[in-house]
């Protein structure tokens, strides 16, 4: 059959009308490609860990051979045992319905009757030992996937009740049969993998705004409140195109959840029934390793796909019977409607859990942890860093620090000056300082490494050995964030996912302020020794007189270069915001004040006072 060019300019108009990962939500793609990078590169070593592993000659083939310090050391499995308290598990109860998909199901047997199977609760124990993992990985126009591998495998646990029903006047005759058990499956060598095309209808989903989940009368059919709604309102299609699940069954166990005193004495029904079902599985187990594995596998990519993709088609379907209700949805006009840090609820809320003593004792535990950690493996011990400048390389080795947990002040997000003020504050090593200059009068932060130099030709040619103490750090800064509510349910969803200046169109003001850094007392000792071409060694020492001057000097280098920092990131937002203005199809608040164009210095005067005062 030949296709007429009408037909093919319809195809290629459907196929250009669906939204597409790069052509549309570039934003979004980057944050779940981002996302899954990071976690697949961190499952067992986290930031901090994967650091000292580099900067050591320590070998460490697997995140459990070595001692967990809490927060992401080591990595999301490393997180996953910490949050569940060690126990790797999740458990969660099965809704009754979840998109028109009900959690029962019952079987009819002819002349006997009706069997009622509920799905309760599931618990799943191995969740801190995944091998890899992808979550919603952008793949192709428009296709995700998601993939999950535990060689360790995973326990699962399924409450159910069965609940039988026979039917009056025929062959099977008793009361109603209800029993409550468990089905327990040990598995190992687990994998599941699977990828779906999702198609949004492109002119719908590019009307949709954040105001259309607030106001959309979505809430009006059938008492529905979610929010998912608008959503399925702009999807053309939904489908999974493959599935794959490779799991070694090593026992299936159905467990009554109230003991039978005596099975299968009497007429006790529910223990016969509970035996014959365990004596089958586990014959088929021993019996049949390989055809339970395949069956499995089957299942899933067959009649699996299938309900599923009958389930998301008839969800969409019945979504479409609707009038358009979240598309072109009108949002009131109301009154500016700013937003004030000081008396919102999620700020005050975050300032409670995160803005307290006990967050500073959890901060400087996991310094300690970390410390002793470097130092029970002798990480930093011998060579860890080298930098070579011109014929001359610098090996640095034997870093020993002490009292390096002396986090003192800690403020994220505090509301500052008025209701549009935010600030950020930390304070290291926070202690006062003794008249006599040359005396430190707490346990103050101090770090010593050696340094070796190699000339190419000559060999060793010196050592310096450099010893640092200061204390009295403080690093502070604030933004001035004027947020118009009023004009955040016009901010569409397109504009949102594809370009991240977009956030900004609601804003009538964001600029930083009080960018600063400071240092109490600097003391600094210098052993030096140097080897002549002669073979001659000379030694030079060097101390700090007056820490307290010292410290001066570096606090202007640092206040100097606090406030270029703040004077380029605030051009940036700048910048950014002009952008929105262009690039967005969202209107801009139409009270923004338009941020004068700042100044911004070369950083070359800043990089030379370093340089002059390292000399």
């Amino acid at each position: 059959n030949i296709i007429g060019s009408a037909e093919i300019d319809a195809m290629l108009q459907i196929e250009d009308n669906i939204i597409r990962w790069d052509r549309d939500v570039p934003f979004l793609k980057r944050i779940l490609l981002g996302l899954n990078s990071f976690v697949s590169d961190h499952l067992n070593e986290g930031i901090t860990l994967r650091i000292l592993h580099k900067l050591s000659t320590w070998n460490m083939t697997k995140g459990g051979d070595c001692e967990d310090c809490g927060f992401f050391f080591k990595g999301f499995n490393g997180l996953v045992h910490s949050l569940t308290q060690a126990f790797g598990s999740l458990e969660f109860a099965i809704p009754e319905t979840v998109f028109s998909v009900h959690n029962n199901h019952t079987f009819t047997i002819d002349n006997y009757g009706e069997v009622i199977l509920t799905a309760k609760r599931v618990k799943i124990y191995g969740l801190d030992d995944i091998t890899d993992l992808s979550l919603f990985h952008p793949t192709g126009e428009n296709m995700i996937y998601s993939a999950v591998t535990s060689d360790a495998g995973f326990n699962i646990t399924v409450q159910m009740e069965v609940e039988v029903k026979p039917v009056e006047g025929r062959v099977f005759k008793a009361d109603a049969l209800r029993e409550t058990f468990e089905l327990k499956l040990n598995t190992s060598e687990f994998s599941f993998s699977s990828q779906s095309s999702i198609s949004f209808d492109r002119e719908m989903f590019n009307k949709l705004t954040i105001g259309s989940f607030k106001y959309g009368s979505y809430t009006e059919y059938e008492g529905n409140r979610n929010p998912l709604n608008c959503i399925f309102e702009t999807l053309s299609s939904a489908s999974v195109t493959d599935m794959k699940a490779r799991v070694s069954l090593n026992a299936v166990e159905v467990v009554p959840v109230i003991s039978v005193a005596e099975a299968c004495v009497g007429v006790n029904l529910e223990g016969c029934i509970d035996r014959l079902i365990n004596n089958v599985l586990k014959l088929i187990l021993l019996e049949y390793p390989v055809t339970a594995t395949e069956t499995l596998d089957g299942l899933v990519r067959g009649p699996a796909i299938d309900v599923l993709n009958k389930v998301l088609k008839d969800l969409i379907t019945s979504t479409k019977k609707y009038p358009l209700h979240c598309v072109n949805v009108e949002i009131p006009k109301r009154r500016s409607r700013p937003f004030y840090f000081d008396s919102s609820k999620a700020i005050i809320m975050f300032d409670k859990v995160v803005n307290q003593p006990g967050t500073l004792t959890a901060v400087n535990t996991f310094i300690d942890c970390i410390g002793s950690f470097v130092e029970s493996h002798n990480m930093l011990s011998g060579k860890f860093f080298n930098y070579t400048l011109g014929d001359i390389i610098f090996y640095f080795r034997d870093l020993t620090h002490e009292n390096l947990s002396q986090v003192s002040e800690l403020g994220l997000l505090k509301p500052d000056i008025d209701s549009f003020h935010v600030k950020n504050s930390l304070g290291y090593g926070m202690c006062y300082t003794h008249n006599d200059t040359s005396k430190f009068s707490c346990n103050a932060p101090s770090v010593s490494f050696s340094i070796d130099l190699e000339h190419s030709k000559r060999g060793h040619i010196g050592t310096i050995t450099v010893n640092l103490k200061s204390n009295n750090i403080q690093i502070e800064g604030g933004a001035e964030v004027q947020f118009d509510l009023h004009w955040l349910p016009f901010l569409t969803i397109s504009d949102m996912l594809a370009r991240p200046q977009c956030l900004s169109t609601p804003a009538t003001d964001l600029s930083l302020y009080g960018f600063n850094s400071s240092m109490g007392a600097l003391e600094l000792e210098l052993d030096v020794e140097l080897i002549s071409q002669g073979g001659t060694t000379k030694s030079y020492t060097y101390k700090t007189d007056d820490p307290l001057k010292l410290a001066s000097i570096i606090s202007i280098l640092l206040s100097e270069g606090a406030l270029l920092l703040q004077e380029k990131w605030d051009h940036y937002l700048s910048i950014r915001m002009d952008d929105a203005t262009h690039s967005c199809t969202t209107p801009v608040n139409p009270n923004r004040a338009h941020a004068a164009e700042h100044s911004i210095r070369s950083a070359g005067f800043f990089t030379f006072l370093i340089v002059f005062a390292f000399i």
